[in-house]
């Protein structure tokens, strides 16, 4: 595992990055309290910018200039002034905002993640926001949205969504107003990267082991890539966030159990850093990039690495998660469709018998 910079005892929840400042949010459920601090670059300080009340915080965002908060249910803006206003909330009491995106025009997304249904809404100037789309009027199995992305490349908005439905990732070309559906299946994705060639998305699968979903557009094909941790702990591994650094390598965090992961292939993987082996899934596992670092959070953690010190480790480290065959979880998908009666067992069979076969990949 690799020896963490600059470690703060800090239990952040979410981060985000302005003005080449880094900040965090805290949750303390005994005082019903957020406090949003920023850090120096080195560590050495910590300055409290706001204490909100609320319990729970999973969204901190930096958007044109402006700054979002989800508390509880609610999505707070940062004004001119350094006050936080109430601009929306959720439609059930208990979701709350998790992830944000921002078209090429400057619309800005957020995403309601938790009971259904939940909801996607669309601003303009982050103060006025209207419902776009459901998780149930896209699949009405669906519980919740998972993640929300632009593709700047291909000009449309992604979501992926979950659980127990067929439809997991959708797609819009006109800010949300007609949609797409780009996979229904099986493999549940949280995390969206978003590149040129490719869009990758982060398995999010309770029965399979952890992997990933990658999307060619020039093609119009998926290739799944099942990853295994080779430890007897982990029976699954469930993304919560996904980048592409610009020095060419791979970073994610695993909700469970909870580690950061680097990868310069997509197809092995060091630890970066190990919280624990949890089986709750952790939403605070987070991280934002710098121009010449990460910092991440964990719930209980805030630490930085340098992009340096990340490529030195992937290239030499040990890599206990690797891609695997995965037979097993490959037939409890090809059931999956049988299950929620979308699929017969005719093409389940079919599928069994010309399918069960993994094709070595070249990812960057």
């Amino acid at each position: 595992m690799f020896r963490i910079c600059n470690k703060i005892n800090l239990p952040a929840s979410t981060i985000c990055i302005e003005d080449n400042k880094t900040f965090v949010a805290l949750q303390d459920l005994v005082a019903e309290r957020i406090s949003v601090l920023v850090l120096h670059p080195t560590g050495n300080k910590i300055v409290k910018v706001a204490s909100l009340s609320g319990s729970k915080c999973f969204l901190l965002n930096s958007v044109n200039g402006k700054m979002f908060i989800g508390i509880d249910n609610k999505l707070l803006l940062r004004d001119n002034g350094g006050c936080w206003k109430t601009v929306l909330c959720t439609m059930h009491p208990s979701n709350f905002f998790w992830h944000m995106a921002v078209s090429s025009d400057g619309t800005i997304f957020v995403q309601e993640y938790g009971e259904p249904p939940t909801g996607i809404y669309r601003s303009v100037d982050g103060k006025e926001w209207k419902l776009v789309i459901t998780s149930s009027q896209l699949d009405g199995q669906a519980r919740h949205f998972h993640s929300i992305a632009y593709d700047q490349f291909r000009n449309m908005l992604i979501v992926t969504l979950g659980d127990r439905n067929l439809l997991k990732i959708a797609i819009s070309s006109d800010d949300g107003k007609n949609w797409t559906p780009l996979y229904k299946g099986a493999w549940q994705a949280l995390p969206i990267e978003v590149m040129k060639d490719r869009i990758v998305f982060g398995m999010d699968v309770g029965f399979a082991g952890g992997g990933l979903m990658v999307y060619f557009p020039n093609e119009d094909r998926f290739e799944i890539s099942h990853l295994k941790w080779r430890k007897p702990q982990v029976n699954s591994m469930q993304m919560v966030s996904l980048r592409y650094l610009n020095n060419r390598t791979w970073v994610a965090a695993l909700g469970t159990p909870q580690a950061i992961i680097a990868s310069s292939n997509l197809r092995e993987w060091g630890i970066l850093f190990l919280e624990g082996f949890d089986k709750r899934f952790c939403f605070s596992m987070d991280f934002a990039e710098a121009a010449d670092s990460v910092t991440f959070v964990t719930g209980k953690s805030v630490f930085s690495i340098q992009k340096r010190d990340i490529v030195r480790y992937v290239n030499s480290c040990e890599h206990p998660i690797r891609e695997h065959r995965a037979l097993f979880e490959k037939f409890m998908g090809l059931g999956y469709g049988f299950r929620v009666g979308r699929i017969s067992m005719s093409d389940i069979m079919y599928k069994c018998l010309t399918k069960l076969r993994v094709h070595r990949k070249n990812y960057p």
